[in-house]
């Protein structure tokens, strides 16, 4: 492994890392957004095309933290193997962060300019995330997913 790539691939995760503490330790806030976001999308997902998410949202209000804790230990997870190099961790926290954008930093469902401004803004920023992670997936220091 070169020095460079697991230098740059820990310097990467650090924001994984400290944002998986987060929703482990304090739940709450994120679940919150979470189960608005959820809401939000399943309306706009049944009035354009009339179906639904196969999860009900009042399985995901009554789960919405237990749902933060796990996404926190698999953005963590996700975080370690991507610094020891395997494609995996980097396609766990892609498709994590690809999920929050459409769910909660989604600026289509906020009302304030304000609150759109900053919700672009961070859905920006995980797409930038979201592109390291899969440029270092393609990098060949990084193990195969089936060795």
């Amino acid at each position: 492994m070169a020095f460079k790539d697991f230098y740059g691939r820990l310097i990467l995760v650090m924001i994984m890392v400290v944002d998986g503490l987060y929703l482990i330790t304090h739940p709450q806030g994120p679940a919150d957004l979470f189960k608005q976001g959820y809401l939000d999308t399943q309306a706009s997902l049944q009035s354009v095309s009339g179906y639904s998410f196969p999860v009900s949202p009042q399985v995901i209000n009554e789960n919405a933290v237990y749902i933060m804790v796990v996404a926190g230990f698999f953005e963590i997870t996700g975080a370690l193997l991507t610094v020891l190099g395997y494609k995996l961790g980097a396609l766990i926290v892609a498709c994590q962060y690809i999920t929050a954008n459409v769910l909660v930093h989604n600026p289509l469902y906020y009302q304030s300019s304000q609150e759109k401004v900053e919700e672009a803004m961070q859905a920006i920023l995980n797409f930038g995330v979201v592109s390291a992670l899969l440029i270092s997936v393609g990098q060949p220091s990084c193990p195969k997913l089936s060795s």
